[in-house]
């Protein structure tokens, strides 16, 4: 990683033959000695090699770089590996390059590299998109297919590829066809439509604050909205098809059409194949205006074809690499007094205001009756000899809908302390009956049997307010907890998802 950061810093915003020849040089030396040649001999081929890169100039006699030699698509290519670099250490999924980015500073650096190498790259592309387009469209001569031809269209001509200071004029990515109906005021718009989708959770994404959990996920939202139409060259009064000659889509952003289209579809014959080009940009990128993608394409005659592609439709309104650079969120830290030995210590959110927390809706029925009861028992002292004695922590009101083994909304479950006269004891049994899950049998170490009746008012066996709360929020599971003498629920903490959902089972004994 260090040694590209490096490379790409070097790098900078040149490109050419100068910045492939360390590579081209060792690749030649390494093949060399691979086929047990000697230095001699290596140097030698190198020498040879590079007569391939030279032509002379017949103004000065002296050789220089012939570029052309290197083909656009293999200029873009390497280009498009340094991006994939950047994007790489830039995009928060690797904690490592996150923190060797920052200990160094080098964020604002590298990005600025990144805006520099995409316009070189966007331009080598639009410069090998336009050899295509020519070729889709039967511009290109006939011998366009043979090695000469191909080295003086598409090779590498830093000339014709970046000198142009407006490459909308140098690269004409129009059908004369076309120009000439719209001049005579013939191409006609013979379908219309503007289509809008606004889905809030479209996509789940790993979280970039939990970089280490590939399960921890964020929602991602989609925003559709586009304006289509298909024209057609309407020159006599009876059209024999209503099939169109040309489609162009108008992104809409915030309620405005942008300037230029970005997408256009030029059918070379009505019905059939077409040329779509595609712009990825959006007005204020750089390279708006401009395709990023040329293809031919026999699947989208009308609008509804183009509306019914979600690959199409996600290219067109996909975020750019920057976009989707989330920055992690730095966990909160929770420091928690506690003796030494002790490691009851947990992660607890102090509430904000006095009234403490609350559970934020209704779960109980107008009676009050809407619930199960179950035990809670102690942990065993590892300290001490295992024995028939149990101890009772708490006693919980599972709260219930629709019956026993329906969970009320929330899953929500309240956890009550013996009164003193209860707490005190050990129990030789405790069990909650099967028949009536409010009613507990209590059987104490000298045989005495009790059974209680879990009321909704107040009773003999619990006390009259909880002292922790469960319940499900969201994707969230909180539980509240009054401290020490608080009249509220001064704490809170996230607990796992899975607690609570056994309503009404009572297979399992309960421990905490």
């Amino acid at each position: 990683m260090k040694r590209v950061i490096l490379a790409i810093l070097f790098f900078g915003g040149t490109i050419g033959f100068t910045g492939c020849a360390p590579a081209f040089r060792n690749e030649v030396l390494r093949r060399g000695k691979a086929k047990g040649w000697s230095e001699e001999q290596q140097m030698l081929a190198l020498g040879e090699s590079y007569k391939y890169f030279l032509k002379k100039n017949p103004k000065t006699g002296k050789y220089e770089v012939n570029y052309s030699k290197l083909s656009k698509t293999h200029v873009r290519e390497k280009l498009d590996e340094l991006l994939d670099n950047i994007d790489g250490i830039l995009s928060y999924k690797d904690e490592e390059n996150i923190n060797y980015v920052e200990l160094f500073g080098l964020r604002n650096s590298l990005e600025h590299k990144e805006e520099v190498l995409k316009e070189i790259r966007d331009r080598v592309r639009l410069a090998e998109l336009y050899d295509q387009f020519r070729a889709l469209i039967g511009a290109l001569p006939m011998e366009y297919g043979s090695y000469h031809a191909r080295e003086r269209i598409s090779g590498y001509d830093v000339k014709q590829i970046f000198l142009s200071t407006e490459p909308a004029s140098a690269f004409n990515f129009n059908v004369a066809q076309i120009e000439e109906a719209k001049r005579r005021n013939v191409l006609v718009p013979i379908e219309k439509v503007q289509f809008s989708l606004n889905r809030l959770l479209d996509r789940k994404e790993q979280n970039p604050a939990n970089l280490d959990d590939p399960n921890n996920f964020i929602w991602k939202s989609k925003t559709w909205d586009i304006e289509l139409t298909n024209y057609k060259i309407l020159d006599a009064e009876k059209p024999d098809n209503n099939y169109g000659n040309y489609m162009e889509g108008y992104r809409v952003i915030n309620g405005k059409r942008e300037s230029k289209p970005a997408l256009r579809v030029f059918f070379l014959e009505e019905g059939g194949e077409g040329v779509m080009l595609l712009d990825t940009d959006k007005e204020g990128d750089t390279g708006f205006g401009l395709p990023d993608m040329v293809e031919k394409v026999t699947d989208l005659l009308s609008v509804n074809e183009i509306l019914g592609s979600d690959q199409l439709m996600n290219l067109l309104f996909q975020e750019k690499r920057k976009q989707q650079r989330i920055p992690p969120k730095r966990k909160p830290i929770f420091v928690e007094i506690v003796r030494l030995g002790d490691s009851s210590a947990e992660n607890w959110e102090a509430a904000p205001t006095a009234d403490g927390w609350i559970v934020p809706f209704k779960y109980r029925n107008e009676l009050q009756s809407n619930y199960n009861i179950k035990v809670v028992f102690a942990k065993p002292d590892p300290n001490k000899p295992p024995g028939i004695l149990q101890e009772v922590k708490y006693i919980k009101k599972e709260w219930t809908l629709n019956g026993r083994y329906g969970a009320s909304i929330g899953r929500v479950v309240e956890y009550y302390r013996l009164k003193p006269a209860y707490g005190t004891k050990n129990f030789v049994e405790v069990t909650v009956s099967q028949q009536n899950t409010k009613r507990v049998l209590l059987v104490t170490d000298d045989g005495t049997e009790e059974t209680v009746v879990v009321t909704p008012r107040a009773n003999k066996l619990i006390e009259d307010q909880p002292v922790m709360v469960d319940y499900s929020e969201g994707q969230k599971r909180w539980r509240i907890m009054r401290e020490g003498d608080s009249k509220v629920f001064n704490k809170r903490k996230v607990i796992s998802p899975s607690s609570g959902k056994d309503t009404g089972n009572y297979d399992d004994r309960e421990f905490e």
